[in-house]
């Protein structure tokens, strides 16, 4: 499966993150997750390094949940219990991404220079959005807005600089 991301993707990254499943990891050794045999061969012939998330560490499985939850919403299957035409299905879908990924780099990325497309990528993924018309709404409106927070944390909103007077100007005989 695994191989065929890579087929679909026309390449193979550097590293391969993965969640900690039992078809991957042989064990663990002081929290560090040990890749099975079959998996370090596949590794090496691929010429990627394996890589496992840790599991006290929500930030990288929540990009990937993320993402799979967007595929998920995004992903419109045929109606079928056919896995070869699920994966086309799929194939076809993951095949509009490199289009969206290319109009990023080559359109908005230009336009906009690498800080502020780099921080409306921030701010859409935060959002659980990939598109790059996504991308253009975030330009579009600016990317200096107050970033989302999960209910319950502090929200800090910088407020302008104003002339303040002490309480004692208030008092009744100093009004007179």
């Amino acid at each position: 499966m695994i191989a065929d991301c890579f087929d679909t993707l026309g390449g193979v990254p550097a590293k391969v993150l993965a969640d900690r499943m039992g078809c991957l990891k042989g064990g663990t050794v002081a929290n560090v997750a040990i890749p099975i045999p079959d998996y370090v061969r596949f590794a090496t012939h691929y010429r990627f390094v394996p890589d496992f998330c840790h599991p006290a560490d929500p930030e990288p499985k929540g990009l990937v949940e993320n993402l799979v939850g967007y595929a998920k919403t995004d992903l419109v299957l045929p109606d079928s219990d056919d896995l070869t035409r699920l994966n086309d299905a799929c194939r076809t879908w993951c095949s509009e991404l490199p289009k969206e990924i290319i109009e990023i780099v080559d359109d908005i990325l230009p336009a906009h220079g690498p800080e502020l497309v780099a921080k409306a990528l921030v701010r859409a993924a935060r959002f659980g959005r990939f598109r790059a018309a996504d991308v253009r709404s975030i330009l579009a409106i600016g990317t200096a807005l107050i970033e989302p927070v999960a209910g319950g944390d502090n929200v800090a909103v910088a407020l302008p600089a104003a002339e303040v007077r002490s309480f004692d100007a208030y008092r009744i005989e100093n009004l007179a």
